[in-house]
């Protein structure tokens, strides 16, 4: 994965500006998205902090749906996944650290029943490069620190994470209410 030198400072005063929030923040953050019925199960959604944008959502045709999109739950799981990736990467750029992501996975374990939800998400991150298991356990605590949406959902549901650097299993970190 490259990184463009021309964003390294952008992402390095982010990091350094989201350290620096008090807790709890005294402006809390709102976002915002629109969502339009298309037809049918099928909707088109904008986030109205980047308009530029349109997404759609949609269920697949055994489901009801006319497979126009991605499903809620794909887009969910995307969701969980890339924001704590975005935590990882900021931070080994803002840090200098000799790695990079080759890839990520996302499994949502749930019971699909009325009333039914998700029992655990793990979240499966590959890295390549130099990094010593104590330094990817400090890295790992901090992005899952930084991720909104982990620090949410681990108050709810068993989010684990599994981390490889080089094709071997490094470590397993475990959040959740049960943790």
């Amino acid at each position: 994965m490259a990184i463009e030198s021309s964003l390294v400072d952008i992402v390095r005063k982010g990091v350094d500006a989201r350290a620096n929030v008090p807790s709890p923040d005294p402006f809390p953050r709102v976002l915002r998205v629109e969502i339009e019925p298309i037809e049918h199960l099928t909707y088109r959604v904008r986030p109205t902090a980047e308009p530029h944008f349109e997404l759609y959502v949609d269920e697949p045709e055994d489901r009801g749906g006319n497979d126009k999109g991605p499903s809620p739950i794909t887009y969910f799981l995307t969701g969980v996944a890339t924001c704590l990736l975005n935590q990882f990467i900021r931070l080994a750029i803002t840090r200098e650290l000799p790695i990079s992501v080759s890839s990520m996975t996302v499994k949502g374990v749930f019971e699909r029943t009325i009333g039914g939800g998700f029992k655990e998400i793990v979240n499966e991150l590959h890295i390549e490069g130099s990094i010593t298991p104590e330094g990817l356990e400090e890295l790992a605590t901090d992005a899952e620190g930084y991720c909104y949406i982990h620090n949410t959902l681990s108050k709810a549901v068993r989010m684990t994470t599994e981390l490889y650097v080089n094709g071997d299993h490094v470590t397993t970190r475990v959040a959740g209410p049960e943790v």
